[in-house]
């Protein structure tokens, strides 16, 4: 006796065995692309946590830094007692030029040396802010 094909059944078997490969391939990316996009955001957000720490380090540093030449520049400006009377004006007003342009402005510009800092004293406000204008 010969087999006799049908021909529904031959194609309705190679639509299943069709489907069930692309299910079992599809099920396999979808699991090794879920794993590594969690294991990319993990890793990015490790990375993430790494580098802001080292920054808000790096940052405590330098305000540290500062502010220790804060207090170097206020203990030398404190404890002088000349500049300190020259400052407030405890003595006689017609020598207060004197007294900023020999020993005030220099004590000042010598603690603002030391601190590094691009700030400067300017003598004369009004012939500063003209140059600055004359300059842009």
């Amino acid at each position: 006796m010969k087999n006799i094909k049908l021909p529904g059944k031959s194609s309705h078997f190679g639509f299943k065995l069709t489907f069930s490969y692309m299910a079992l391939v599809l099920i396999a990316v979808i699991i090794m692309g879920y794993s590594s996009y969690k294991l990319s955001i993990n890793s990015l957000i490790d990375r993430s946590k790494a580098d802001i720490s080292g920054t808000i380090q790096q940052m405590s540093d330098n305000i540290k830094y500062n502010l220790n030449v804060v207090q170097r520049m206020a203990k030398q400006i404190v404890t002088d007692t000349k500049l300190s009377t020259s400052i407030t004006g405890a003595i006689d007003p017609a020598l207060t030029y004197e007294d900023y342009s020999q020993y005030i402005k220099p004590k000042l510009e010598m603690a603002l040396l030391m601190s590094e800092s691009p700030t400067k004293i300017i003598s004369n406000p009004a012939s500063s802010a003209k140059d600055a204008v004359g300059k842009s």
